[in-house]
């Protein structure tokens, strides 16, 4: 198994925001700790392991997310992997309040 990528938590932070996987399902992917980190509002939160560019994953839940960027080089959505099926989200603006 190859050794997980090491991102420095300026790159981590890239990745951060608030995803909609589904109507009433929302992906919050953020930094603690210099670890990236994945949370399904109301579920506890999980850690994400860099697989390479742009993919991570969470073995403990055989997940996989390969994150979408721009022209600009910009986060601006992922593909989630789980049991065989892709669920896609464009990453949410960011509230002007920060909320």
């Amino acid at each position: 198994m190859p050794a997980s990528i090491v991102l420095t938590p300026a790159q981590l932070a890239e990745y951060s925001g608030v995803y909609p996987l589904l109507a009433t399902v929302f992906l919050k992917v953020f930094v603690e700790q210099d670890q990236l980190m994945a949370q399904v509002l109301g579920q506890p939160a999980f850690p994400l392991t860099s697989d390479g560019d742009d993919i991570f994953s969470a073995p403990a839940y055989q997940i996989e997310i390969k994150f979408e960027r721009d022209n600009a080089s910009r986060v601006i959505g992922l593909g989630l992997l789980q049991s065989g099926m892709e669920l896609k989200a464009q990453k949410m603006p960011e509230s002007p309040r920060g909320g």
